[in-house]
C-alpha cells in the first residue's frame, strides 16, 4: 500500500509543475502566432489533457472492462465542468468569448445528447465509434480553419521575448508531464480503491475520472490565475468534446463498448444537467461568476457523494 500512496504524491507534484509549463508555453505561442488562447485551449491543450482519458479508456476497452472506459469519460466530463470550471471561476470570474456561448458550449450539449442516443441500446457499436471519430476530426479541422482566419485578420503580433522553440518544448513537456503524473495518480488510487472493495464502475466515475481530469484541472486553474480565461474554458470545452467523440470513438472502433443502464441513469444524466447549467450561466452574461463557480462545485460534490454511496446502497452491481 506504500507504493500506491507514493505514486499519488509524485503524480500530484508532476501534474502541478507540468500545468504551469503547458499554460506558459501555450499562451506565448498564441500571442506570437496571433491566435486566440481559446483556439489553443480547444485544440492543442484539449487534445493533450484528454490523453489520459484516451489511454485509460482504450486499455479498459481492450481488456473488456467497458464500465471503466465509460465511467472514466462520463465522470471526467462532469469533473471538467463542476470541479474545473467551478474552481477556475472561484479563483477568478471567467469572461467568455461570444464564440464560446454561441457555438462551442451548445455543441458540447448536442454531442452529449448524441452520445446518450447512441448508447441507449446498451452498446456503442464499431460503426458508431467511427461516427464519433469523424465528428472529432471535423471539429478539429474547423478549429484549425478558425485559427487560420484569426491569424489572417489579426493585427501584427507584438514581439514576444524568447525563442518559440522553447515555448514548443514547454508545451510538449507539459503535456507529457501531465499524462505521466495523471497515470501515477490513477494507478495508485485505483489500487487503493480495489483493496477497499470498490466496483469498477464506481472507480471509473470517481477516482479514475478525477485522476484523468487532473491535467485539465491543473491547466485551467493555472490559466485562470494568469487571467487566460480563453485557455481555461477552451481546455474544458475541447476536452469534453474529445472525450465523447475521440476517446469513446477510438475505444469503440477498436472493440464495441457495452454501456450499463446505471451509467446512463447515474452518470450520463448528471453530465447533461451540468452541461445545461454551465450553458445557462454562460448565456446569462457571457461570464461564470464566483457564485456560479460555487454552484458548479457543489453540483460536483453532490455527484461525487452519490457515486460513492451507489454500491453501498445497491444502485450498481
Amino acid at each position: 500500500m506504500v507504493l500506491p500512496v507514493v505514486g499519488v504524491i509524485i503524480g500530484a507534484a508532476l501534474v502541478g509543475g507540468s500545468a504551469e509549463a503547458l499554460v506558459r508555453g501555450g499562451a506565448r505561442l498564441a500571442l506570437a502566432f496571433r491566435v486566440s488562447s481559446l483556439i489553443v485551449g480547444l485544440t492543442v491543450v484539449a487534445y493533450g489533457t484528454s490523453a489520459p482519458e484516451a489511454i485509460v479508456s482504450v486499455i479498459a476497452a481492450l481488456r473488456g472492462v467497458s464500465d471503466l472506459a465509460i465511467g472514466n469519460v462520463l465522470g471526467s466530463n462532469i469533473a471538467n465542468i463542476g470541479l474545473i470550471i467551478g474552481s477556475a471561476a472561484l479563483l477568478s470570474p471567467l469572461i467568455l468569448e461570444e464564440r464560446t456561448v454561441r457555438t462551442d458550449l451548445p455543441l458540447v450539449l448536442v454531442v452529449s445528447v448524441g452520445f446518450v442516443l447512441l448508447a441507449i441500446d446498451g452498446t456503442i457499436a464499431r460503426w458508431e465509434g467511427i461516427l464519433l471519430l469523424s465528428g472529432a476530426l471535423t471539429y478539429t479541422l474547423w478549429c484549425i480553419r478558425s485559427a487560420y482566419r484569426e491569424a489572417q485578420t489579426a493585427p501584427p503580433a507584438p514581439k514576444v521575448p524568447g525563442s518559440r522553440w522553447i515555448d514548443v518544448v514547454l508545451v510538449a513537456a507539459g503535456l507529457v508531464g501531465l499524462a505521466a503524473g495523471a497515470h501515477l495518480l490513477v494507478e495508485g488510487a485505483t489500487v487503493i480503491a480495489k483493496a477497499l472493495g470498490v466496483s469498477e464502475l464506481v472507480i471509473g466515475v470517481t477516482i479514475v475520472a478525477i485522476g484523468t481530469s487532473l491535467p485539465e484541472l491543473a491547466a485551467s486553474v493555472v490559466a485562470s490565475y494568469r487571467q487566460e480565461a480563453g485557455l481555461s474554458v477552451g481546455n474544458v470545452i475541447g476536452s469534453n468534446l474529445f472525450n465523447l467523440m475521440l476517446v469513446i470513438g477510438l475505444a469503440a472502433t477498436i472493440t464495441p463498448i457495452q454501456v450499463a443502464a446505471e451509467a446512463l441513469t447515474w452518470d450520463a444524466a448528471p453530465m447533461l444537467l451540468m452541461t445545461l447549467v454551465l450553458l445557462w450561466f454562460a448565456a446569462s452574461g457571457r461570464r461564470v461568476s464566483r457564485r456560479e463557480g460555487i454552484v458548479l462545485l457543489l453540483g460536483f460534490v453532490t455527484y461525487l457523494t452519490v457515486s460513492a454511496l451507489r454500491q453501498k446502497l445497491g444502485w450498481v452491481a
